[in-house]
């Protein structure tokens, strides 16, 4: 469900991080000149974080990670520490990053969960439905600001921001869909799952062929990725109607 969400986001992502050209809507060109001008602002600037990276010396890649170019503590903090330091803290900023996890999981559970169960309840949604719209939204509406800040942090930030995107897919479709089957014993509804994989697999089809082999992202094509969900979603929605017709086995 996740997974279409990121979809759309992704075809966000395409319209900013394609090259200038003429084809494209006004707001797509706007969008990229915007990232552009961040991308030059981001080299021109001598104490980013980039240039912190690449100083030859630690009490140079110091002062330029303290400067506001950089405007990162933990970039700051791991920098200006010794060896010793620096190794200490990647393990604690590990240990954090897991308790970020943690607590990220712990909050959905308590919090995101019963809320979402309790609207769809009182809406009378169906499940499968309530969880590639609502859970979908809740889940995928993060990714566009955090995307959107990656394509304009620098000019390398549309790799890193299609990478999330993609990376997020993939861990979603392997690690969490395999887990849940086992916690489940199985596959409960093989046909479902099938229509899900086969419709994340022809809107990654369409995305590599965007960028492979046409190489333009206008706003055609990312109508088109919204209108796939859009599909997606009343197919589904379709499909638990009909599962919940009279003499139906949901009924």
């Amino acid at each position: 469900m996740r997974r279409a969400g990121r979809l759309a986001t992704l075809g966000l992502l395409l319209a900013a991080a394609t090259p200038t050209v003429a084809r494209r809507p006004v707001f797509v060109r706007r969008l990229a000149a915007a990232t552009d001008d961040a991308a030059a602002a981001a080299d021109a600037d001598e104490g980013s974080c980039r240039n912190a990276r690449n100083a030859d010396d630690d009490s140079t890649r110091c002062q330029l990670a303290k400067s506001d170019g950089c405007d990162n503590k933990y970039a700051a903090a791991y920098y200006c520490a010794s060896d010793a330091g620096s190794v200490s803290l990647v393990i604690l900023y590990a240990c954090w990053l897991a308790l970020l996890f943690v607590l990220l999981g712990s909050t959905a559970d308590e919090y995101f969960s019963p809320a979402l169960e309790q609207l769809s309840e009182d809406a009378g949604l169906p499940p499968r439905f309530a969880g590639v719209t609502l859970l979908a939204l809740g889940n995928g509406a993060p990714d566009v600001s955090s995307t959107i800040h990656a394509v304009s942090s620098s000019p390398e930030g549309y790799q890193l921001a299609l990478g999330a995107l993609t990376g997020a897919g993939m861990f979603v479709g392997t690690c969490v869909a395999g887990c849940v089957m086992v916690v489940a014993d199985g596959a409960k509804a093989q046909g479902a799952l099938l229509r899900d994989v086969t419709a994340y697999l022809l809107s990654a089809a369409f995305v590599m062929w965007l960028i492979g082999v046409r190489k333009v992202v206008s706003l055609s094509a990312v109508g088109c990725l919204l209108g796939g969900y859009a599909a997606f979603v009343l197919a589904v929605l379709a499909a638990d109607l009909w599962h919940r017709r009279p003499g139906g086995p949901y009924e």
